[in-house]
């Protein structure tokens, strides 16, 4: 028998037995008190009739509370069973997730965004200069003397290197840092976590990650204090990429309906990155590809 009890019939349950059990505590004090007035009044009591027996150990034998042992304990194990059957059965139910109509639908064409990295500024040649032209008859004055540098076999060659260090050699130019490029469109898109371990198609996973993708969003999604309060309803579009590694990167902002709308739904998305595990990367021709996910999030106040 699967027996469930919500927070409300939980609670309900233990306050009904502690009120049962006060009950019966002030009931037994009620017991006890009127015995021992009656007996005083017709003077039964066991004060100088010795002792050596165990009934004796009481002045109002009629009074003792050990005569309700058995009952109280089997009152004490009634009570810690319905306890932990109420502890047991307690179900907490998670909260329905409410996701708008058509949340995926898109009415236009969303453009890419683009490339972070920019191309650099290409700089225009220096001008040609001017050459004039010199007379055939001219003499350079100083002009150089040259000196011969032939080189006899006795000739003694002089260590340049000796007190001199050799200079370091000059450092290589800096690399040029080259984007790396995304995709929109893969042959395997890819997937929020929670359906990888199925034994589903990747088709199925698809649809599965979208879902979950889905719930994940509107379970965290904070409706901003001002957009609730001026009624703006709309839908915000948020692309971003997923790295080769599953990982979140460049979160824009597309298309924004204002009143804080579009931070709110950039922080969820940026926030994906904090989950204990990551997207499952998209793929093209087997190999994990950066590719750019476009989503709409749309906000509707709940009538």
């Amino acid at each position: 028998m699967n027996t469930q009890f919500n927070t409300v019939q939980t609670l309900s349950g233990f306050l009904g037995l502690l009120g049962m059990t006060i009950f019966v505590i002030l009931l037994l004090k009620w017991i006890l008190k009127r015995a021992t007035r009656e007996l005083e009044t017709n003077g039964q009591h066991n004060i100088g009739k010795g002792i050596g027996s165990l009934s004796m150990r009481n002045k109002y034998p009629r009074a003792d509370a050990f005569r309700y042992s058995g009952i109280l304990l089997r009152y004490g194990m009634m009570v810690s069973l319905s306890a932990t059957v109420l502890a047991f059965n307690w179900t907490v139910y998670e909260r329905p997730v409410y996701i708008p109509d058509g949340t995926l639908d898109m009415d236009e064409v969303i453009e890419q965004i683009p490339i972070t990295s920019q191309m650099p500024k290409l700089i225009p040649p220096p001008p040609p200069t001017t050459i004039e032209p010199v007379e055939k008859d001219m003499v350079l004055k100083d002009s150089p003397v040259f000196e011969s540098m032939d080189v006899e076999a006795d000739d003694k060659i002089p260590d340049y290197f000796d007190n001199e260090a050799i200079p370091p050699p000059p450092p290589p130019p800096p690399r040029k840092v080259i984007s790396d490029p995304f995709i929109s469109i893969a042959e395997e898109m890819p997937r929020f976590p929670g359906c990888e371990n199925a034994a589903m198609s990747i088709k199925e996973k698809e649809e599965c990650a979208k879902m979950k993708l889905l719930e994940y969003v509107y379970s965290h999604l904070k409706y901003p204090v001002l957009a609730r309060e001026t009624g703006v309803e709309g839908t915000v579009v948020i692309q971003f990429i997923v790295d080769r590694e599953g990982r979140i990167e460049t979160v824009n902002i597309v298309r924004d309906i204002g009143a804080g709308c579009g931070e709110a739904a950039a922080k969820i998305i940026q926030d994906m990155n904090d989950l204990p595990d990551n997207w499952s990367p998209g793929r093209q021709r087997g190999r994990p590809v950066k590719v750019l996910y476009t989503l709409p999030v749309k906000f509707k106040l709940e009538g």
